[in-house]
């Protein structure tokens, strides 16, 4: 099998009415939500990359109704669906995270909410790389100054990571399916460590301004983790000079 965004897309096509229909809108509690309060008179322009069917930036659009929000994504059925239920001043378009349709510094800040483990290759090296470029394509959007807001799933153990990758690459390839166990056919993921996610920051040298940890302790997730929870971590990041 070769990857490329075809993969990505034959998987949330087929999911964009799931999404559609339950996910939910981020309310005051929000950990993002929360990160835009000391700003609510701004008008601040805000891009969610990887928005699927745009509920977060619904939600933003309740609490922040001056902000101008933009939304990317690169499967055109998950932005159909969420067009149906679209609030007014929300724009939302096809694209691609490694090379956005932007001019530089366009955005106050920047949303990408579990995208970073979808960018592989058929190589974990290079799959590492894409993660890299993704981060460089959002600091050239970003304004100086401006606010990262990145919400990953992260193990505690490379070995883990790795084998997931390469499990995840073996079950696609041939088209094998456990729903119930998080594994699908055309989904390959390549998940950071805690400690690979943050180097990487410093590398970039963003700034943690703010963070959050939350690991699911179901069953479910312990059997798709390799017999451990993973954590879904999210951060407010603003690059330092």
């Amino acid at each position: 099998m070769t990857l490329d965004v075809t993969t990505v897309v034959a998987h949330f096509a087929s999911s964009a009415d799931r999404y559609a229909n339950t996910r939910n809108l981020p309310d005051q509690r929000d950990f993002f939500i929360k990160a835009f309060q000391k700003l609510s008179d701004k008008h601040l322009k805000i891009l969610d990359i990887g928005c699927g069917t745009g509920h977060r930036l619904r939600g933003f659009r309740l609490f922040y109704p001056s902000f101008d929000l933009y939304g990317i994504d690169i499967t055109p059925n998950m932005l159909r669906s969420g067009q149906a239920t679209q609030a007014g001043g929300i724009n939302l378009m096809v694209g691609d995270s490694l090379n956005i349709p932007f001019p530089n510094q366009s955005f106050d800040a920047i949303i990408i909410s579990e995208v970073l483990h979808h960018l592989v290759s058929n190589d974990r090296v290079e799959s590492c790389r894409l993660r890299e470029l993704a981060l460089l394509e959002i600091l050239r959007l970003v304004k100086p100054g401006g606010l990262i807001l990145l919400h990953e799933v992260c193990f505690y153990s490379l070995w883990r990571s790795i084998a997931i990758f390469h499990l995840s690459y073996l079950f696609s390839r041939f088209n094998f399916s456990i729903p119930m166990l998080n594994v699908h056919k055309n989904v390959v993921v390549n998940f950071f460590t805690l400690q690979e996610l943050e180097r990487t920051f410093k590398q970039f040298n963003l700034e943690i301004l703010a963070r959050d940890f939350h690991s699911y302790k179901t069953i479910v997730n312990w059997l798709s983790g390799l017999f451990a929870h993973p954590v879904w971590v999210k951060y407010v990041l603003q690059q330092t000079h």
